[in-house]
């Protein structure tokens, strides 16, 4: 079997997935529980390499340069194509700039700043695609599901916790955060915009000629940004350069993250923005806190489990449709 052969397989099967999830809320409620399945194991590899390997802002930028590559090569490879057009490499391009800043500032705000702060302060750019979807999508907007974005934004909070030895704000770190935040959300707005193109409606595998450009312009952009670093201010450079172990991690983070993208894509085509990005983030912030107890032993606060139950209430909210409805 050709590879060209085998990706259209793919893509008929791909097709027929796209029907179940969109014949009904329960299909796509457990759909989105396994694209989070998928974010998590992503997060835990990659967890792993950053404590092992990460020792400056050059490895991180060197890091993701090599996984956003094996993301545009394992899609190239598995997935069929359509010939890119003018609003497909513009949109990909706009989406990588903000992929790979978010990637780079992330890194920079997490040595900055206080992490759990910074990881609080960046999920709520679940707010942006939400948003978005609500008002100028046309998603109609439950009461329950109101309730449910409450209770996920209490949930954020209350999860946050902070640890001894974790540096205080300062100006950098509060510029930097809210850069990322920014960035993020825009970046989610993207991926659902893209979905309204005439492009996208109308030719056949659009949407992973974007994932193919999007993570080869971000690969780019991050070679770029290693170049630029080092050989101007501190010329920092990397301490492992092309460790064979690190792109043993970036080849599966890579490998993860171009099946968890396509889901992704594909839930951000079937399913009402307004259920979709807040019912992922709360299942995305539950299943972490599973895999830290499980694997890393973890011990959860009061106020945390109060947190678990907040997030495990948002989701049930989110995808239950009583109460006056809201189109705007």
């Amino acid at each position: 079997m050709s590879i060209k052969s085998g990706a259209m397989k793919r893509g008929i099967v791909l097709q027929e997935i796209e029907q179940i999830i969109s014949s009904n809320s329960i299909t796509q409620l457990l759909f989105l529980v396994f694209v989070t399945c998928f974010a998590c194991v992503k997060v835990t590899i990659q967890g792993r390499c950053c404590r092992k390997y990460i020792r400056n802002t050059q490895d991180s930028v060197l890091y993701n340069m090599m996984f956003f590559a094996s993301v545009a090569l394992a899609i190239s490879i598995v997935l069929p194509l359509a010939v890119p057009d003018f609003t497909t490499l513009w949109m990909s391009g706009l989406y990588s700039t903000t992929n790979a800043s978010f990637q780079v500032l992330y890194t920079v705000a997490l040595a900055s700043g206080p992490v759990s702060l910074t990881v609080l302060i960046v999920n709520f750019s679940v707010l942006f695609p939400t948003t978005l979807s609500i008002l100028f999508l046309g998603d109609r907007f439950f009461f329950t599901q109101m309730i449910g974005i409450v209770c996920l934004v209490v949930s954020m909070i209350l999860s946050c916790n902070r640890t001894e030895g974790e540096q205080k704000a300062n100006k950098k770190w509060l510029i930097v955060t809210i850069v990322c935040l920014l960035v993020n959300g825009v970046g989610g707005c993207v991926q659902k915009l893209f979905y309204q193109t005439e492009t996208a409606k109308t030719v056949a595998n659009s949407d992973n000629t974007f994932l193919v450009f999007t993570y080869l312009f971000s690969a780019i952009l991050a070679l770029v940004v290693y170049l630029v670093g080092a050989h101007t201010g501190k010329k920092e450079k990397s301490t492992y350069w092309f460790s064979k172990n690190v792109l043993f991690y970036a080849l599966a983070v890579g490998a993860v993250i171009a099946v968890f993208q396509k889901m992704f894509m594909m839930g951000n085509k079937l399913i009402p923005g307004s259920i979709m990005f807040p019912t992922y983030y709360g299942l995305q912030s539950l299943g972490m806190s599973l895999i830290g107890i499980v694997l890393f032993k973890d011990k959860l606060t009061a106020r945390q489990k109060i947190g678990v139950l907040f997030g495990i209430a948002s989701i049930a909210l989110m995808n239950v449709k009583i109460g006056f409805s809201v189109a705007l």
